[in-house]
């Protein structure tokens, strides 16, 4: 038998007793089509030509590529490949994160991915059975599992500012961050966030970190506080009078906001902590002022304290001199006492003891006071003390005795009766006589 291949002969085998024959070609047929016939000689004759069978010889492995994939980074637990070969009419076979190549086709779908890492390979196999011998492969990571969001820096939940800076943290890294204020739609925002132009009253902070995998945490941060930008104010409620004759004053005061905290500065001395009531001791005598002002739980500082002047006057006047009634003086009655203290103080006169009346010294320090009444005759005492304006008293000054005297009625004229004419002619005789005498 003679085998021709392409229409040459190309070499003879002989046909074995059961009518099988097999012919290798010497040397390798080139890729491509090829042809292949035979004849067969039996004594000195040669068959018509076997029918011509047409093959190819393909000996190159097919190139695979993956044409689409899941992100690198993916929150689903399925994903979804495509695939294709240089080669046309080839399979497929797929390993999954290093498990044995199983058949599969193009599109192809994984479902039920644990979080974590994965890789996909995939080979080709031609029609004449080569096998891609460098898989695609794909590695990507399935992350399901939300970020948790804090935040790690706020304002105080009581704030004097219309501005609050915050910063915030998730426990997965290269996440971003959403902030919706007071109920707002979330917006992008970043670390430290700082937040302008916020009204006096309640606010809220929501902030949600998402990872790159793109979940989104379902439970965002929150951090409430409200800004208060208005400064209490402080009325001093108590203090001492103007004129005050004690080294120490005690004050009370308050404000138009609660849970607020004092301070006072007294003479102008450095506001210092202070608390209602406050009392304070060891004044010199002389002019004071008090200034206090009330500091919010916001930290809102009154800006115009209130203040209280007055004056400290501890000093006694001395005692009043009485100038009328005179020492030891007697007199039918008591016209005034009269003398001199200490300018503008009330002079307070006692007569044997007993008070009877007040008066007002002038600025020259003079004073005069009637009695309403005559007093009884006999021997009397006066004295008087001095209150200054600060209400100081002196001591007593010194007593004056004097008294009321008892005026005498004019003896009564004798009645001239007989007896009066004839004794009284008798006396006018002998001094007639005598001055008779005297001319002699």
């Amino acid at each position: 038998m003679t085998v021709y291949l392409d229409g040459a002969p190309t070499g003879a085998v002989t046909v074995d007793a059961a009518g099988n024959w097999s012919f290798t070609p010497v040397v390798p047929l080139a890729e491509g089509s090829h042809t292949v016939f035979a004849t067969v000689e039996l004594g000195g004759e040669t068959s018509p030509n076997s029918s011509i069978n047409t093959f190819i010889v393909d000996t190159l492995a097919p190139d695979t590529s993956l044409t689409s994939v899941p992100p690198a980074l993916t929150s689903s637990s399925s994903a979804t490949f495509a695939f294709s070969s240089n080669e046309g009419g080839v399979s497929y076979e797929c390993s999954l994160d290093g498990s044995a190549f199983l058949a599969c086709g193009t599109p192809t779908s994984i479902t039920g991915l644990s979080d974590g890492t994965h890789t996909l390979a995939v080979r080709a196999i031609d029609g004449a059975g080569n096998l891609d011998p460098t898989s695609a492969t794909y590695t990507w990571t399935v992350d399901t599992a939300a970020p948790d969001t804090a935040i790690v820096t706020a304002p105080p939940a009581l704030a004097n500012s219309s501005s609050a800076s915050f910063s915030f943290s998730s426990n997965e890294g290269g996440v971003s961050y959403a902030c919706s204020l007071d109920g707002s739609a979330f917006l992008p925002c970043s670390t430290p966030s700082n937040i302008a132009g916020l009204s006096d009253g309640s606010h809220t902070l929501a902030v949600r970190a998402t990872d790159g995998a793109g979940n989104a945490d379902p439970t965002p941060a929150t951090y409430a506080w409200a800004v208060d930008t208005t400064a209490p104010d402080t009325t001093i409620a108590t203090a001492p009078p103007v004129l005050a004759n004690s080294s120490s004053a005690t004050f009370t005061f308050s404000s138009n906001e609660g849970g607020v905290s004092y301070a006072c500065s007294l003479d102008g001395a450095a506001f210092a902590p202070c608390s209602t009531p406050a009392t304070f001791a060891g004044l010199a005598s002389g002019a004071h002022t008090l200034a206090v002002r009330a500091t919010d739980g916001a930290g809102n500082v009154d800006a115009t304290p209130a203040s209280h002047a007055w004056t400290v006057d501890v000093v006694a006047p001395a005692p009043p001199v009485i100038s009328a009634p005179a020492a030891g003086s007697s007199m039918a009655a008591l016209a005034a006492v009269s003398g001199s203290a200490e300018a503008g103080s009330m002079v307070a006169v006692f007569i044997d003891g007993a008070p009877v009346g007040t008066v007002t010294a002038s600025g020259a320090g003079a004073w005069s006071w009637t009695p309403p009444a005559p007093l009884a005759a006999g021997s009397h005492t006066v004295h008087a003390t001095a209150t200054d304006a600060a209400g100081n008293a002196s001591a007593a000054s010194a007593a004056v005795n004097f008294s009321i005297g008892v005026v005498a009625a004019p003896a009564a004229v004798p009645s001239l009766g007989a007896w009066g004419l004839l004794g009284l002619t008798s006396l006018l005789g002998l001094w007639g006589l005598g001055a008779l005498r005297r001319k002699g």
